[in-house]
């Protein structure tokens, strides 16, 4: 179990740290600014926001 929530964690912040890279979320978001980008799924977030406990 513990290798699954690794594996989750790691690519949700790969997917995150693409989304401040490519300009789409601020470096310094909160949980508020993810919880709208997976709202609205804009970009590829699925990880991001289920390993940041958006879901």
């Amino acid at each position: 179990m513990a290798v699954i929530i690794t594996i989750t964690d790691y690519i949700g912040n790969q997917e995150i740290e693409a989304l401040i890279t490519q300009g789409v979320l601020s470096s310094d978001y909160s949980q508020y600014d993810l919880a709208m980008l997976c709202s609205k799924m804009e970009g590829t977030i699925f990880w991001g926001c289920l390993s940041e406990g958006v879901w």
